[in-house]
């Protein structure tokens, strides 16, 4: 590639991994686990390229800007009742974050590439990217080289950490095959309808999506039992319905539900410390030990 800077993208095409593992590879970075063989690899192409590091820019990168990024995947339309669930992730993240000295820039993917173009000239020094589909995820990895820690997104990239839900053990356990019903937002990310899928049929979801009734699909359903995701969700469904709810909350005062509703609650705070460990860890604040790539955040049932 003579008489052309050769950059990380063109060293992870030679390779075949993506730029995120590149760029850990050439920082030497030991906090995400790459194989020997892989870092070989790496060097191998950067060498054949003719690669000349950036001393510029890696000195820029190794100091410390203490922001850290919460990247939204808000799509251009978003109902209410799933933008209060990312306001509740959201707060509990940035007070554990200003805690330990860290500002927050929120950014959204209405307008991906500008979103991340502010995220590279603000030099963050890490990301938490919540609610993103996979074919973004893909593009985000191979655009930004600082730690990224996954929330409610599954990539299933053992380079990556991911703090999701366990949706699996919540219908696992309150599903009654061919008599519950699934009410859930129309997440970016597929993770929860899959989890749902297993356990009830496609005809029996809900995805409450722009234009979609509930009223509609509720109206055949009367004395089945609801699981409903989410507790503004939750709500309407209460408003609508003729059978037992249960519905999964964020934490355990769920002041909008009726006393007889059954909350299942997925704890924002313990997901919210969960992800801010992984951060600590992968920015040498802790050294505790390498967390799992993937924790779950298991469900407490309030009866």
């Amino acid at each position: 590639m003579k008489g052309k800077k050769v950059t990380l993208q063109d060293i992870a095409k030679e390779a075949r991994v993506s730029s995120a593992t590149v760029s850990y590879v050439l920082n030497y970075s030991e906090k995400e686990k790459i194989s020997h063989k892989t870092r070989l690899k790496v060097f191998e192409a950067a060498r054949k390229l003719n690669y000349v590091p950036d001393m510029t820019a890696k000195a820029l990168a190794n100091k410390k800007s203490y922001l850290i990024g919460v990247i939204v995947n808000l799509g251009e339309f978003n109902l209410r009742s799933k933008l209060y669930q990312y306001y509740e992730q959201i707060d509990a993240l940035q007070s554990r974050l200003h805690r330990l000295g860290y500002d927050v820039v929120l950014l959204s993917t209405q307008n991906l590439t500008e979103d991340i173009q502010i995220g590279q000239r603000r030099s963050l020094d890490a990301a938490f990217i919540i609610d993103m589909d996979t074919v973004t995820l893909a593009s985000m990895v191979n655009r930004f080289y600082i730690p990224l820690i996954f929330i409610d997104g599954y990539l299933g990239d053992p380079l990556f950490h991911e703090v999701l839900v366990d949706y699996d053990a919540v219908f696992a356990a309150e599903v009654e095959p061919g008599n519950t019903y699934v009410v859930i937002e129309q997440y970016s990310s597929d993770y929860v309808y899959k989890c749902a899928s297993k356990y009830c049929p496609e005809e029996l979801i809900f995805v409450n999506r722009k234009g979609a009734s509930l009223r509609d699909f509720l109206a055949s359903k009367h004395g089945m039992k609801g699981v409903v995701v989410g507790e503004v969700l939750g709500l309407q469904t209460e408003n609508l319905a003729g059978g037992p709810l249960a519905v999964v909350v964020g934490d355990g005062e769920c002041s909008l539900l009726r006393p007889e509703t059954r909350k299942i609650v997925i704890d924002q705070a313990q997901k919210a410390d969960m992800a801010i460990h992984v951060l600590r860890n992968l920015l040498s604040l802790d050294n505790s030990g390498d967390p799992p790539k993937l924790m779950y955040v298991t469900p407490q049932a309030l009866g």
